[in-house]
């Protein structure tokens, strides 16, 4: 699955507050663990010249369980995020041998 997550603001890389910060550096963490425990694949910042957003490739069962991921983020509960999520259809991946 295909993570697009938006901040709240264009500039909010630039400007967020102390206490924004602390909710990122939640989020940053929460993120990692999913990692860590084998459903997310890969995460991080895209820059880009109109706002950074961010990107994750997790890998699920269900639409339930991505749910589940937005809603107990905590970026996401304190409202400095959105999401969107798609599903990706592999065309290939390095190592398949089909």
């Amino acid at each position: 699955m295909f993570l697009k997550s938006v901040s709240c603001r264009p500039t909010f890389h630039l400007d967020m507050s102390s206490e924004e910060r602390q909710v990122m550096m939640q989020h940053i963490a929460y993120w990692t663990e999913i990692t860590k425990s084998g459903n997310g694949i890969i995460f991080g910042a895209v820059a880009e010249a109109t706002g950074n957003w961010g990107l994750g490739i997790i890998e699920i069962e269900s639409e339930n369980e991505v749910l589940n991921l937005i809603d107990n983020d905590p970026a996401f509960i304190g409202k400095l995020m959105t999401y969107e999520y798609h599903p990706i259809r592999i065309g290939m991946i390095r190592g398949m041998t089909k």
